[in-house]
């Protein structure tokens, strides 16, 4: 088997061999104002071609959806910066021919040795992201650019004219095509933010003329004002260069020095190359300031680059050696820096109003450790910075720290039947469900939007109720919720009434009907927008309406009802945007609190053992009461003649019949399908009446 794996590997090999002639075994002629080194500076356009052959194998294919396994739940972000895959983790490549090759985006020979794309490609490619290439122009033409370039370019040297692109000068092109070479349209390669918009801004950089740094100042102040969220420097004057500003008067380099920090000051992400010299100095501009993400490149093995720049400054690496680009395999770090202004993409597209510090801080705190470095305290290396820039693991530090979507409706707290849609402002690819209360219902979703109704359990009582996006099947996998209420307004319950009472005289439990001083209040249920309500008074036993208020405002009221003493219950109902509730009531009694005894008050105007309900008037025993599933009806005497007629009725505190039946001196009846509160049970026997009250719990 093993064999049968070689001689596979072998005729890949010589395949992939004969598609590459036309790249060159050794490094091109360099521009006559450039040193034989391969330099960051522009005039580097046309250098050296792939000199490796690559080593191709079978190609695993694995899914670890982060969300999906859980690993997030287990661990914790900050504990999986440094996992990789121990296979490859691209269960969907693009169809994009040279994909294969981009060893950057997708290691089959070393796995752990990629930006990690392929799953942060899951949650975000870089859409609505400006990225400003500053370079030697950008070929227009080029097919897999076409769709991502901006609509507005600029030539630094000839404003305001569009961007400038000469035959042959290439390296903007390139530069341009591993941040946002379009993917999966089947043409060549993919770029690091595929969907992200590309502004061209074209200069000679020349290396000894004054003047070009004033034209590269101007091109960061222009990428600016056309709203660049992040700005690719693939270029840079070593240290000797007659524009670099550690040898030559301020007043030249400095132009560039100033509008970067205008553009960090403005929050626009600044990634510049560290330099192709093999030495430990950060070429100009990337020693200029701190607030420029520097990036060094690494091989496909994970170690660095021979010609990286590195030392102080240096952030992260990028992959840099043999990288294929839209016309060519090369070398340099001007092909590692737009693998990490991609990844900036990724994150500002889910984020847009990060800060440029809190994009340095992600990209740095999750790069992953590479195994050759030791790292100090701060997770740095003089050699490799903080490690191997780490597309997904930023993604998921940014969802850890940084990122709360959220969501929109046009109601601030309340829904209603009528169709309400929400919008979620989560500008990831990620797949999502939604999920709603119980008392709605969602009548069409999509990964962005979901539409939903109340349903027929707030259609009589609102309640509360919630609309939640998840990224899983688990609530702790919850992206955002946002709670609401739902239908019109719930004052109560007949087991659970929100209304309280006062008789005026410091009795709660019952009324006067000595004094017209008697007062109701209610608790309005959080967000339910009750507007206006009502109340009325039946009267028991014959549960007879004798009195209904106006439509009333407020949470209470005096109730302007002159009432004789007895048995009533109080019903109210409130009205909101979404409709008026049931007539919610409970029972209260109104007594005379002038007299004592007899049904009289006591102290401070407290009902005595006064009532229709008193035990010894009733012929029936009810039990047990409260009662959840059987309520027994037995006649206490036994000699007794058999009743020419006797019936029982149900009812709730609405006065709606709820059960009826027969009765012969005894009976059951089963009430564990009746909503838990307060009934009134009616029975009725040899033309004599009888009330009571029932609780089912």
């Amino acid at each position: 088997m093993k064999k049968q794996i070689t001689l596979l590997a072998t005729l890949l090999l010589v395949a992939i061999t004969l598609l590459n002639l036309n790249y060159s075994d050794k490094k091109s002629k360099k521009n006559s104002d450039v040193t034989n080194r391969d330099r960051v500076n522009l005039t580097s356009a046309a250098n050296s071609s792939n000199n490796e052959t690559k080593k191709n194998d079978q190609k695993n294919l694995v899914k670890n959806n982060l969300y999906e396994t859980k690993l997030l739940e287990k661990k914790g972000a900050a504990s999986l910066y440094s996992f990789r895959n121990t296979i490859n983790a691209c269960t969907n490549p693009p169809n994009d021919p040279r994909f294969l090759h981009q060893w950057s985006l997708n290691n089959i020979q070393n796995p752990d040795i990629d930006i990690n794309i392929c799953e942060a490609w899951e949650i975000s490619q870089g859409q609505g992201v400006k990225v400003a290439v500053i370079d030697n122009g950008i070929n227009f033409n080029q097919t897999d650019l076409i769709p991502n370039l901006f609509s507005n370019s600029y030539d630094t040297g000839n404003p305001p004219n569009p961007s400038a692109y000469l035959p042959g000068q290439t390296h903007g092109t390139a530069v341009a095509g591993v941040i946002g070479a379009v993917k999966n349209n089947g043409v060549q390669l993919a770029g690091v933010a595929p969907d992200s918009d590309i502004i061209g801004i074209s200069s000679t950089l020349s290396n000894v003329d004054p003047g070009a740094h004033v034209e590269l100042a101007d091109g960061i102040d222009w990428a600016v004002s056309q709203g660049a969220q992040v700005i690719n420097l693939s270029w840079g004057y070593d240290p000797g260069d007659p524009l670099d500003t550690t040898t030559f008067p301020l007043q030249y380099g400095g132009h560039v020095k100033t509008a970067i920090e205008n553009a960090i000051a403005s929050n626009v992400v600044v990634v510049v190359a560290s330099g192709n010299d093999a030495i430990d100095v950060i070429v100009y501009p990337g020693h200029s300031s701190p607030n420029m993400l520097v990036v060094g490149s690494i091989k496909s093995t994970g170690v660095r680059a021979n010609d990286s720049n590195y030392g102080p400054g240096l952030d992260v690496v990028a992959p840099g050696v043999d990288v294929p680009l839209l016309d060519r395999i090369d070398n340099g770090t001007s092909f590692a820096a737009p693998h990490v202004t991609g990844v900036v993409a990724l994150l500002l597209s889910v984020k847009p109003n990060l800060t440029v510090t809190q994009v340095h801080d992600i990209i740095n705190k999750t790069a992953y450790k590479l195994g050759a470095y030791s790292y100090d305290s701060n997770g740095w290396n003089d050699e490799v910075g903080h490690g191997l820039v780490n597309a997904h693991g930023a993604l998921v530090e940014l969802f850890e720290h940084y990122y709360s979507p959220t969501l929109i409706s046009p109601r601030i707290s309340l829904i209603c039947v009528s169709n309400e849609t929400f919008t979620l402002n989560d500008n990831t690819l990620r797949t999502r469900t939604w999920q709603v209360s119980p008392n709605l219902d969602i009548v069409s979703s999509s990964n962005s939007h979901a539409t939903v109704k109340a349903n027929s359990l707030a259609s009589n009582i609102g309640s509360p109720g919630y609309v939640r996006v998840l990224l899983g099947s688990s609530i702790k996998d919850t992206l955002e919720r946002k709670n609401f209420w739902v239908g019109v307004p719930d004052i109560g319950t007949p087991s659970q009434p929100m209304v309280q009472f006062s008789n005026d005289l410091g009795g709660t439990t019952h009324l006067c009907s000595s004094h017209n001083n008697n007062s109701y209040s209610f608790t309005e249920p959080t967000g339910s927008g009750i507007t206006t309500h009502q109340f009325r008074l039946r009267r028991f036993p014959s549960m007879n309406v004798v009195y209904t208020s106006p439509i009333r405002t407020g949470n209470g009221g005096i109730i302007n009802y002159t009432a004789t003493p007895g048995w009533y219950v109080f019903e109210i109902r409130a009205t909101n945007a979404c409709g008026t509730s049931e007539w919610i009531g409970d029972e209260i009694e109104y007594i005379d609190c002038t007299v004592g005894g007899g049904g009289g008050g006591g102290e401070n105007g407290e009902r005595g053992n006064f009532g229709f309900d008193k035990k010894t008037e009733n012929e029936f025993s009810i039990y047990p009461n409260p009662s959840s599933d059987i309520l027994s009806i037995k006649r206490k005497q036994r000699n007794f003649k058999s009743p020419s007629l006797q019936t029982y009725t149900l009812y709730d505190l609405s006065a709606r019949m709820i059960k009826k039946g027969a009765l012969n001196n005894k009976g059951e009846i089963n009430i564990s399908n009746l909503r838990k509160g307060k009934y009134i049970l009616k029975i009725y026997s040899d033309g004599k009446l009888e009330t009571h009250h029932v609780m089912i719990d």
